[in-house]
């Protein structure tokens, strides 16, 4: 019986393959074979700050239809601050009482006709509200449910308020970055938020996928947590492999401390290095004008020699570096393709040629009619591109269309908005 059901779903898997090979021709024949990636599906965003819409803005990027569902009062707390004009842009808005029974009646028929769901509640707050997993999925069983925490759906953290530094400093992070004898320091931007972001795009169009191909729905959980653990895997696969061999504050290099690794002076800009770290590399950069004092020394002749003897290493390697400016080191070293380059600040950044080049600042005109730069999405599809279609939407921007779509009558929506249920 197992052999033949895996015969027919191989059989069926293959019957997929053609029509998607016959879907493919017929959009190319249509010309449409151009349209975004994730044009027709739609996603159900119940999310706030910058974890949940971060990763909805990466997918409407690409072409997928986002219902930013927000509260009547006030809406994202994001809108508060900053960080709501670039997480939100290509969305839609509906401002929606997810407290009253008719605002959560709303929602149910927009997630009948949703691809994914995601909500970042505070666990137990969906369960209280009506609009849990098993809710939801009675209504629509392929839907594709996320939910975001900051520690996690169950455990002894469930319940505690979480934030990027927070979790920078409960994760590990904070405890690589700075110079040992210093205190702990952040990051300095976003970088769980970011992660966390990222990691929830790939688990939304995973589950995305397996909704296509399978025809089921799924819970998936993510917490900011454990997205900050793995953003470490080197440093903590390494200490759960030699416990006895704690990684350490990276200061300016790396958390083992590697060999000529990091950032060292010159004559009058730093620089930084990840030189030496084969024997061919190491042949290579011995034999760069001004070098050559390094590789007559018999205790640098081995990874590791040079290993056991760093410090003397690095020492060498700064006071032979301080000898001539970043410039002319990184033009040598580039030469003999040794791994350099400056530090840049942002105004370097955006001067640099191939910055320019590879055309990662865009224009979009906001709300007020302002023109406002964003960054482009770094990844470059040659068939179907990332559009920046549309700005950040006004509270409530799209509710009466959303709910004109649903079917609700002009006077039905009216008596809604004079309720209170919804916003717009």
């Amino acid at each position: 019986m197992e052999a033949s059901l895996q015969q027919r779903i191989r059989e069926i898997e293959a019957q997929q393959a053609a029509l998607q090979r016959e879907l493919a021709e017929l959009y190319r024949q249509a010309g449409e074979a151009t349209r975004p990636p994730l044009a027709g599906v739609r996603i159900l965003d119940l999310s706030w700050a910058v974890f949940g819409p971060l990763s909805t803005q990466m997918l409407s990027d690409m072409g997928a239809e986002v219902i930013k569902v927000e509260r009547v009062d006030g809406g994202d707390m994001g809108r508060q601050t900053y960080s709501a004009y670039f997480t939100n842009r290509n969305k839609q808005s509906l401002a929606v009482d997810l407290r009253q029974p008719e605002g959560r009646e709303i929602v149910f028929k927009l997630a009948e006709t949703a691809h994914v769901f995601l909500q970042s509640f505070r666990p137990g707050v969906v369960e209280r509200l009506g609009i849990d997993y098993t809710a939801v999925s009675q209504r629509n069983p392929q839907i594709v449910y996320c939910s975001l925490s900051g520690f996690g759906q169950d455990g002894p953290y469930r319940h505690r308020r979480a934030a990027d530094l927070i979790i920078q400093g409960m994760s590990g992070v904070m405890s690589l970055i700075g110079h040992e004898g210093t205190p702990p320091t952040s990051a300095g931007f976003l970088v769980c938020d970011v992660t966390g972001a990222l990691h929830n795009a790939i688990a939304m169009l995973l589950g995305y996928i397996v909704q296509q191909q399978r025809g089921i729905g799924q819970h998936i959980e993510l917490s900011l947590f454990d997205s900050a653990i793995t953003l470490q895997s080197f440093p903590m696969t390494w200490y759960l492999n030699n416990p006895d061999e704690p990684p350490q504050r990276a200061g300016g290099g790396h958390w083992r401390h590697l060999p000529m690794y990091g950032v060292f002076e010159t004559r009058d800009q730093p620089i930084v290095m990840m030189a030496a770290m084969r024997e061919d590399q190491w042949t290579g950069m011995t034999a760069v004008p001004g070098m050559e004092p390094l590789g007559g020394d018999p205790r640098f002749k081995t990874l590791r020699g040079r290993s056991e003897h760093a410090e003397e290493l690095n020492a060498q390697f700064q006071d032979l570096l301080l000898k001539a400016t970043r410039d002319e080191w990184i033009e040598r070293f580039t030469a003999a393709d040794v791994l350099c380059g400056p530090i840049f600040t942002y105004d370097d950044v955006l001067a640099d040629p191939q910055f320019q080049h590879n055309d990662m600042v865009g224009e979009l005109i906001d709300q007020d009619g302002e023109v406002m730069k964003i960054l482009r999405t770094p990844i470059r599809l040659s068939q179907t591109p990332a559009q920046v279609r549309t700005p950040m939407p006004d509270l409530g921007q799209h509710t009466e269309t959303i709910l004109q779509e649903l079917g609700y009558t002009g006077e039905a929506i009216e008596r809604l908005r004079d309720q209170g249920i919804v916003a717009m």
